[in-house]
């Protein structure tokens, strides 16, 4: 691929962040309403505009407590917990190949040599541990880190699984104790 079509990939992509972002701050309740009267027409659209929305938000580098606040709304702590793993799955993947095909490695090398590098070598050595860890920190970024594992070219399979794990943990904990916590904040305001 030509660096002259690549600009125009990136260009195209920061476009559509860069609107996502802008409707999501203009109208917040946006994804709300939308799943309010999708799920009044079917639970099974419902569930895969969920889905959908989920599977394409690494593309906006928006974090997972969001898909995951809204999904406390329409679904049970346990059904929210594997459709919110099923979109990390997803995500994850298409930001860590998304990297590759842009090549944004050659990007980012030349700019930060020097932490590339020292990313490089920690990633390659502690792979899986690493990643795992990295991604259930609640500070760093996940769609980052798979970003720059994509770019890196670390494995996928111990990418992917350490991911998981480390989403895993932290969503579970999002979801099933900060859903009760949820629950019990509205029922003392008596939203519910």
């Amino acid at each position: 691929m030509s660096k002259h079509t690549r600009k125009k990939i990136i260009i195209c992509w920061m476009i559509f962040v860069f609107v996502f972002v802008v409707l999501y701050l203009l109208k917040p309740d946006f994804m709300k309403n939308t799943l309010e009267s999708t799920f009044a027409v079917s639970n099974y659209l419902g569930i895969f505009i969920f889905l959908l929305a989920g599977c394409l938000r690494s593309f906006t580098l928006l974090p997972v407590t969001i898909l995951i606040i809204a999904g406390l709304f329409f679904f049970t702590p346990p059904v929210l917990f594997v459709l919110i793993i099923i979109t990390v799955f997803v995500s994850s993947t298409i930001a860590y190949y998304f990297s590759e095909y842009l090549h944004l490695d050659d990007s980012i090398s030349p700019k930060y040599h020097k932490q590339v590098n020292w990313l490089k070598d920690k990633l390659t050595r502690y792979e899986f541990p690493l990643i795992a860890f990295i991604s259930s920190s609640p500070i760093f970024p996940t769609d980052v880190l798979c970003y720059i594992c994509g770019s890196l070219r670390i494995n996928y399979w111990k990418f992917i699984s350490g991911i998981i794990i480390g989403e895993g943990i932290t969503c579970a904990i999002y979801i099933f104790l900060g859903g009760e916590a949820f629950n019990y904040i509205l029922k003392y305001i008596h939203l519910i």
